[in-house]
């Protein structure tokens, strides 16, 4: 078979435009994958055809869909949700495509790709029905998003696509499922990624959030962490390999800020989790977990951190990121806690560099700062020793004045 797909509206309507339309020789439909698009699910996902942004469709034109704002972040397709016609809820990124004609004759018959699509359970909605990718309806074709599948005529389809001329066609829905689109953002403040508390000691809080789990080579997941502010754990853990979720629970150790127990209840069995979370940059914890009575190894990435390897031989033994924030003349904040004259700023920084050798100090200054005091303060700080000095933001200090002619 051969397919030409859009990877985005830029370049549908790029293609559109040239009077002599190249038809590729192989599906090139490049994966939408946006952080905001991999958080837009559970609540969020269930109440935004609630919201003052959101439209409901019965159908969708291919103009339509080109019409569609982009407002999911690092996305250039815009998404759209479908409440199934069991009730439960999808996501998809969809694109208009065409393809070429039997023997590379006559015009480039209209198709859509769904590039991507998650179904959520309405009754647990950290559960995932079903998930796809370049999903290809050709005219005619309808879709079960609820079983994931191209499906005949009364077989529960939720969508149809109807092809028209090149370059046009209708997606309507089927058996009572509802289309949704969006003027704005459908997510909101809290469904950003967790924000971590920085420089030393971790918080309990610091283990919020979405993190990536893997455990032996065997299982792996999503795992979704709320910590109360009584150090209780709570949340689930959804399979790669079934898409079920499961319930999470535990509890931060008081004593330690960056060790944690939680289980993962399955039906049949518990697996328990002995965890630490890196306080540098609070992007992962490892530990070992336990289920049955036999032991694992296991690690977790937070949903968009970065790792990369220090630049210090002195890493291999931990570092550790302080804030240095100058306040006033002659005036610090040091992590943010109340401030201090420089020479208690230079007492305490020597001591954490007698504790971790490896500290990294980052530099801040209002817009206000002289070159002068700035340079003083970074003086200041390699004084007691630090050896890696980081200042923000450069583009708010004041360069030195020049130097008047003679």
């Amino acid at each position: 078979m051969e397919f030409t797909g859009k990877t985005g509206l830029r370049a549908y309507r790029a293609r559109l435009a040239v009077s002599a339309l190249i038809v590729g020789a192989a599906l090139s439909v490049a994966t939408v994958r946006a952080d905001d698009f991999d958080r837009f699910e559970g609540r969020a996902l269930a109440d935004a055809p609630k919201l003052p942004s959101a439209t409901a469709h019965e159908s969708l034109s291919v103009a339509d869909l080109l019409a569609l704002p982009p407002v999911l972040r690092d996305s250039r397709a815009a998404p759209v949700i479908i409440k199934t016609d069991q009730g439960n809820f999808a996501r998809l990124i969809i694109a208009p495509g065409l393809r070429k004609s039997a023997g590379g004759k006559g015009e480039p018959i209209p198709v859509l790709v769904i590039e991507r699509f998650d179904v959520f359970d309405a009754g647990r909605l950290s559960t995932r029905l079903a998930r796809g990718r370049d999903l290809v309806l050709f005219g005619g074709f309808q879709v079960d998003l609820d079983a994931g599948l191209v499906v005949p005529n009364d077989q529960g389809a939720d969508l149809r696509f109807v092809a028209a001329g090149p370059g046009e066609g209708v997606l309507e829905t089927v058996g009572g499922a509802k289309i949704y689109t969006f003027k704005s953002t459908p997510l909101s403040a809290s469904n950003a990624v967790a924000a971590a508390t920085a420089g030393l000691p971790a918080a309990s809080a610091d283990f919020n959030g979405r993190w990536l789990l893997f455990v032996d080579g065997r299982w792996s997941g999503l795992l979704e962490l709320k910590v109360s502010a009584t150090g209780d754990v709570g949340g689930f853990f959804r399979s790669d390999t079934n898409g079920a979720s499961y319930d999470v629970s535990g509890h931060v150790a008081p004593e330690s800020s960056a060790t944690a127990a939680f289980k993962v209840s399955f039906p049949q069995a518990e697996m328990d989790f002995d965890a630490r979370l890196w306080t540098q940059g609070r992007g992962v914890i490892a530990g070992t977990s336990t289920m049955r009575g036999r032991g694992y190894g296991f690690f977790a990435f937070r949903e968009g951190f970065k790792l990369r390897r220090g630049d210090n031989p002195d890493d291999a033994a931990g570092f550790s990121n302080v804030v240095v924030a100058i306040v006033g003349e002659g005036r610090f904040q040091l992590n943010g806690e109340a401030a201090i004259d420089a020479e208690t700023l230079a007492a305490k920084l020597r001591l954490l560099v007698r504790q971790t050798p490896a500290t990294r100090v980052t530099l801040r200054a209002a817009a206000a700062t002289s070159f002068r005091d700035l340079d003083a303060a970074r003086a200041r700080v390699a004084g007691a020793g630090v050896e890696h000095i980081e200042i923000e933001p450069l583009a708010a200090v004041k360069p030195p004045a020049a130097a008047a002619p003679k």
